[in-house]
């Protein structure tokens, strides 16, 4: 028997290279995930690491004023103790041989392959941050959630003042301003039809008239005083292989979260959470593509794998508005 086996797994640098395009087509998608939660990568597939609290970068009680022949005034820093493990999670697809040459001259299989089983694995990862952010069982109490009196569907809803309610209680929990705002095109939609909205962009406009659809990510940050507005676009299909589709929103139409994210690559960041990925199997990010060769169905394999956990290290860091 030949060694390697011919089922060793190879991995493919030419197809990993359409990784890049794939990355884009998920922005298009409307993926955010990696976005929320910023990749960092951990030395080790679990252990423990220092985070440092927001109050411990902002704290003013000490004198600093010196007198001569005496010392500085002198601080220390504490750190909480947190730990991860990384998870390997991945997906594969067969290049059947005889359907590969049936179809060469329309579209290449292992291509298509390849993007069906990214997508597999990206959209499982964007589902498993939604279901971080977007959660009641972590954002809940009157400082950290809100069920806002008008939901947001309606005309006469009052988005601004419930995300204002949501800003001032992250700044009192958290010590700083949220950059960054979540909810779904869906959403996006309702809030184009909104009064409040749209009196504010025209008065900027000095008082001429928006048409909903002309209303942008850009010009809602402007009106939220939010950096970012990040409108999620990812469907998902629940139905099993074989029945009728059941499309749903990965990021739910019932809540918008703000918060603070993630802006450096600084563990020590006070952030809502992290992407902890270890790369020391192989594993990449968007994920590891991977090739071998089984006979028994005489075709190829094509496999993506990454190892990766999504983090949540202060909830105080954000703030959960029900709004619909």
């Amino acid at each position: 028997m030949p060694y390697p086996g011919t089922s060793t797994a190879v991995a493919r640098q030419d197809l990993g290279g359409l990784l890049e395009s794939f990355d884009l087509e998920m922005d298009r998608r409307g993926f955010i995930g990696n976005r929320v939660l910023p990749i960092f990568n951990v030395p080790l597939n679990g252990g423990r690491f220092p985070k440092i609290k927001a109050e411990e970068l902002l704290r003013t009680n000490m004198e600093l004023e010196r007198n001569p022949y005496s010392g500085y005034a002198r601080d220390t820093t504490k750190f909480e103790d947190d730990s991860y493990t990384t998870k390997e999670r991945g997906a594969e697809h067969l290049v059947d041989d005889k359907l590969r040459h049936v179809y060469a001259s329309y579209f290449d299989m292992e291509a298509i392959a390849l993007k069906k089983t990214v997508d597999m694995v990206l959209r499982d990862q964007e589902s498993r941050a939604a279901s971080m952010i977007f959660n009641t069982t972590t954002w809940t109490g009157a400082t950290l959630y809100l069920d806002t009196s008008i939901a947001w569907t309606s005309a006469s809803a009052v988005p601004v003042t419930d995300v204002n309610t949501a800003k001032r209680n992250i700044r009192a929990n958290f010590g700083r301003w949220p950059d960054t705002m979540i909810f779904n095109y869906n959403n996006l939609l309702y809030l184009r039809e909104v009064e409040q909205i749209q009196d504010r962009i025209a008065s900027s406009g000095a008082g001429q008239s928006i048409k909903p659809s002309e209303i942008t990510a850009a010009q809602l940050g402007s009106v939220f005083d939010i950096d970012n507005v990040l409108i999620p676009g990812s469907a998902y299909n629940s139905a099993a292989e074989g029945l009728a589709a059941a499309f749903g929103e990965l990021w739910s139409n019932d809540y918008c979260w703000i918060g603070c994210v993630a802006k450096t690559n600084d563990i020590t960041e006070p952030c809502v959470g992290r992407t902890m990925h270890w790369g020391g199997d192989g594993s990449n990010p968007l994920g590891t593509v991977e090739t071998y060769r089984e006979e028994s169905n005489r075709g190829d394999v094509v496999r993506v794998r990454h190892e990766v956990e999504e983090k949540l290290l202060f909830a105080a860091a954000g703030f959960l508005l029900k709004i619909s």
